[in-house]
């Protein structure tokens, strides 16, 4: 990973390019030419060239101070390349240990660098921003963290280099380790000061590429009776029955898995452990359905991907929709797939009117976006099987996908909208 950049929350936080732009007649050789060649136009921006004229992320024309800081130059980001997980073998009484799941711990980031001004009083602006920023951003339910895996060709490379941690949060507070004046500062009270600085922030483990759009504002038919689907199918099988403990509670089918030998039944399951539910998710009778294809090319062989999904409701509020993904290597038609087979189902129980639901794999949570700019959790509206708590599904290998989003018609939303993005993980 790129150690010359980064940002948090959408806000540059250090950037050597522009640092040495602002501060060159007074960095020693050693400084001089450790960022990106060409770095402002590949992120868009005018060549740098003073904190007022550009302006940069910290100035404010109401603090003078700001003018005379020439930002955050990064000397090192520690924690970027080692592993996010480790294990403990349990040893068994005989040969051989027992591995335990795998978990991945937090990504802890030591950043440290200096802070060049042209006086004093401009350095403990720097500082005291810096801190703000910082603990503005972690202010909230964590920020996103961006990083560049290394210097971008052009603009268009960006994206394709751009790695995003998530929920980031300040740990450590900066902490000023040294300070020294520029080799230009001779007279006292006029010194041009740099402070060494270090701090801390936690995130998740997770390195996350860019999104990629593979389903845009899809929208469902309007209801037609000769059309419309008839979404309970009763199994009279006696596979499925409400005291069967291997049958999902609410729902009219068994848990998937696979069946057990006839001619040599296992022993009885233990008693199952009640699933967490609200009792709100209802299956609707009678659907509308809208299916959509995720190539394999959309996905990277090598890693997991996760799902981002936006669920619009438009002029009317959506009631007991449902999203299922299936594993579809063949690519068959989507009246051909196996119900049984999906690899998971969202639930959405409500989504009120000119709002939009959020459901985000990349942190395994939801928001609802509402009007007037109001964003809160989602959760309380998305469930999974059973009524319980939404399972976020991870796409693997590189494999074809369709995903079928079913709408009640007895809440049909004609302006409704889904749209569908993948994010690669690397860890």
């Amino acid at each position: 990973m790129l150690e010359t950049y980064f940002s948090l929350g959408g806000l540059e936080i250090g950037n050597n390019a522009r640092v040495e732009a602002y501060m060159q007649p007074g960095l020693s050789r050693s400084l001089n030419g450790c960022a990106c060649p060409g770095f402002a136009e590949a992120l868009g921006h005018q060549p740098y060239t003073t904190p007022a004229a550009d302006p940069a992320p910290w100035y404010d024309p109401n603090e003078p101070e700001s003018a005379g800081f020439g930002g955050l130059w990064i000397e090192t980001i520690d924690g970027l390349h080692n592993g996010a997980f480790n294990i403990s073998p349990v040893q068994r009484l005989g040969d051989g240990a027992i591995v335990p799941p795998r978990r991945h711990r937090d990504r802890v980031l030591t950043v440290t660098g200096w802070l060049f001004a042209t006086d004093m009083c401009s350095a403990d602006w720097g500082l005291r921003w810096l801190t703000a920023r910082l603990l503005g951003c972690a202010s909230c339910e964590g920020a996103d963290l961006c990083l560049l895996r290394c210097c971008p060709d052009d603009a268009d490379d960006v994206q394709r280099q751009l790695r995003t941690l998530k929920n980031a949060q300040l740990i450590t507070a900066p902490e000023v380790i040294g300070r020294a004046p520029l080799p230009d500062a001779v007279c006292e009270g006029k010194t041009r000061p740099a402070f060494q600085v270090t701090f801390q922030i936690s995130a998740d483990p997770a390195f996350w590429r860019q999104p990629i759009t593979v389903i845009d504002e899809l929208v469902w038919p309007e209801p037609d009776p000769d059309t419309q689907l008839c979404n309970i199918i009763w199994d009279t099988s006696g596979d499925c029955d409400p005291d069967n403990p291997d049958c999902i509670p609410g729902v009219n089918s068994p848990l998937r898995g696979c069946t057990a030998n006839p001619l040599c039944p296992p022993p009885p399951p233990p008693p199952r452990v009640p699933s967490a539910t609200t009792g709100c998710v209802c299956i609707p009778l009678y659907v509308v359905r809208q299916c959509a294809d995720i190539p394999a090319t959309a996905l990277a062989p090598q890693f997991v991907s996760a799902l981002r999904m936006r669920l619009y409701a438009g002029d009317d509020p959506i009631r007991n929709l449902s999203i299922t993904v299936y594993q579809n290597p063949r690519q068959l038609p989507a009246e051909e797939l196996d119900e049984c087979r999906a690899c998971g189902t969202y639930y959405v129980e409500y989504v009120p009117p000119d709002s939009t639901l959020v459901i985000d794999g990349t942190t395994s949570s939801a928001r609802m976006l509402c009007p007037g700019g109001v964003n809160t959790r989602g959760d309380t509206v998305l469930f999974g099987d059973g009524g319980g708590p939404a399972q976020h599904i991870q796409l693997q290998c590189g494999m074809h996908y369709t995903v079928c989003a079913d709408m009640d018609v007895e809440s049909f939303s004609p302006l409704a909208t889904l749209s569908l993005e993948t994010v690669t993980r690397e860890m």
